[in-house]
């Protein structure tokens, strides 16, 4: 398939042409080009198809500019890649190649799957095969035989809060796939606590093993980074984890605030609540987040269906790590993992279509529910393959109490901060509040004798609510919403709303009687007109 180019001196040749299993037929293949000087010196260039022009071929080998003309090579290569194409070249089959330009599951056209794991190729290779993600991870994995029963083994000897982390990892690494079998997957890691806790040392444990060409940390991020930057590793970095580090507290408000938004910003983002814009020349376009997003910060988020979206690690103490537990362990062990998965691919969808079938409970939000019946889906499975891995069966009970131990610490955090935030939110204005409250015999201890009043909260006076001060306040501020509220504002609520029956000038009190303790009197029907239940 080789001439030679007299002029330049040159031979070249297309040696492979490979086509993502992934793309549609509208996308160039990408094509493998040998080229060959005079001097004996070889270089080696892929382009796509619709670059296979003069201009392309100078860009992808550089040495190439320095000859007069190479148009007749230019048209020797489109002559090779047609005939090829049309299957007029002998054996044209063992041409063709698959190109895997992104990290994580490939599906192949033949039904298999393959897994590009940074610099690594897992799977069954039956073809040809050109792993090119857009950045290239080097990961570091430890030699040794059962990684995997060794990970699950050392993590008998951690805190609760580490197990939970490490599974949520394996979940990251099956995200793509993950969606596909079941409805999206709308969860972020957050480990949550204050200062010097070790949330960036737990973050990184589980992250550290994926390196750059460096051999530094690839996928850490600090939440002071540029947003571009990480935005642009939330949609490469396909089915790995990323951490979003040190969303802290301040004394600033503004800066505070910042924060804050900027992490709802990320969960949001992270789980596809919202997507990633981008500026691609004059325009602005959307992507997905295909990494596992992790974020590290010093405060809980504020609104109900960001903390929903969220897998908390809530941190009281430092965790417990073994020494053990190494980024090279943890590497090697996910490895494992991956291969063990696609051994028995068919069999972990079987799992996972079931979680269609079960059944919400009355008392957790469906995100929060189907959030963890995934997590613990993939828990299962990396049970099983621990246990094929060479994992005691002492090993499994024990893992699989820790496992739930930080399961329930997690559900137990987010249903506190859900709960708060259900406190603060008002479920009526004010005239619903005391309706309710009026309604309820314990809120008030109501007399029917004006003559005990001073013993009492207050009294129904002609058919309206004569409360004291005291009672009015507390019962006010008691209710969901209301915490903050003052005697005053409550009181000029109600006198806007024409509810307070006045006496007298210079007071929004009356006496009933004279001898007893003055009281608001609150007109029930006005209430009845304005109430509003939220």
């Amino acid at each position: 398939m080789s001439k030679k180019n007299n002029t330049l001196s040159v031979y070249a040749e297309i040696s492979r042409i490979y086509h993502d299993p992934a793309a549609s037929s509208l996308v160039s293949p990408l094509v493998q080009i040998n080229v060959l000087f005079d001097n004996g010196s070889m270089a080696k260039a892929f382009l796509p198809a619709d670059q296979l022009t003069t201009s392309g071929l100078k860009k992808a080998v550089p040495r190439l500019r320095g000859l007069p003309d190479i148009c007749p090579l230019v048209r020797e290569l489109n002559t090779q890649f047609a005939d090829i194409m049309d299957g007029t070249v002998p054996n044209f089959e063992t041409f063709f190649g698959l190109l895997l330009p992104r990290t994580g599951l490939q599906r192949l056209p033949n039904g298999h799957s393959l897994y590009v794991l940074g610099d690594q190729l897992i799977g069954p290779i039956a073809m040809p095969v050109l792993p090119r993600p857009p950045v290239s991870y080097h990961m570091m994995l430890s030699p040794i035989q059962h990684p995997l029963a060794a990970l699950f083994s050392e993590l008998v000897y951690c805190s609760a809060t580490v197990v939970v982390p490490i599974i949520f990892l394996f979940a990251t690494l099956l995200r793509s796939w993950i969606n596909e079998i079941t409805p999206s997957w709308q969860a972020v890691l957050a480990i949550t606590g204050g200062q010097g806790l070790g949330k960036t040392t737990l973050a990184r444990k589980i992250t550290d093993w994926i390196c750059d060409s460096q051999n530094k940390p690839a996928l850490l991020y600090s939440a002071g980074s540029t947003p571009a930057a990480i935005h642009d590793t939330m949609v490469t970095a396909r089915d790995l984890p990323l951490v979003i580090d040190d969303l802290c507290l301040s004394a600033s408000p503004k800066l505070q605030q910042k924060y804050r938004d900027l992490g709802a910003q990320f969960v949001r983002e992270g789980t596809n609540a919202s997507g990633i814009s981008k500026k691609a020349g004059n325009q602005t376009m959307s992507f997905s987040c295909n990494a596992g997003i992790i974020l590290t910060a010093e405060f809980a988020l504020e609104n109900p269906s960001d903390i929903t979206r969220c897998i908390f690690i809530p941190l009281t103490q430092p965790p417990v790590v073994a020494s053990s537990l190494t980024p090279e362990l943890i590497g090697a062990a996910c490895r494992r993992f991956i291969e063990w998965f696609l051994q028995h691919e068919s069999e972990a969808a079987e799992d996972f279509r079931k979680i269609n079938s079960e059944e919400n409970p009355d008392d957790m939000h469906p995100r929060i529910f189907h959030n963890f019946l995934i997590l613990r889906t993939v828990f299962s499975l990396a049970l099983r393959a621990a246990r094929e891995d060479g994992m005691s069966a002492s090993s499994s009970e024990a893992i699989t109490e820790r496992y739930e131990v930080g399961i329930g610490q997690s559900q137990q955090y987010q249903k506190k901060l859900l709960n708060a935030l259900d406190r603060s939110k008002k479920k009526g204005n004010l005239a619903f509040v005391l309706l309710e409250c009026y309604g309820d015999s314990e809120v008030f201890n109501l007399t029917s004798n004006i003559k005990k009043l001073h013993k009492h909260d207050g009294i129904m006076w002609k058919n309206n609510l004569c409360l004291r001060s005291a009672a009015l306040e507390r019962a006010v501020r008691l209710q969901d919403g209301y915490q903050n509220y003052t005697l005053s504002k409550i009181v000029r609520e109600l006198k806007n709303m024409g509810a307070l029956v006045i006496q007298e000038e210079g007071t929004l009190q009356v006496r009933l009687k004279k001898g007893t303790p003055r009281v608001y009197c609150i007109r029930l029907d006005v209430l009845e007109e304005y109430e509003e239940r939220f």
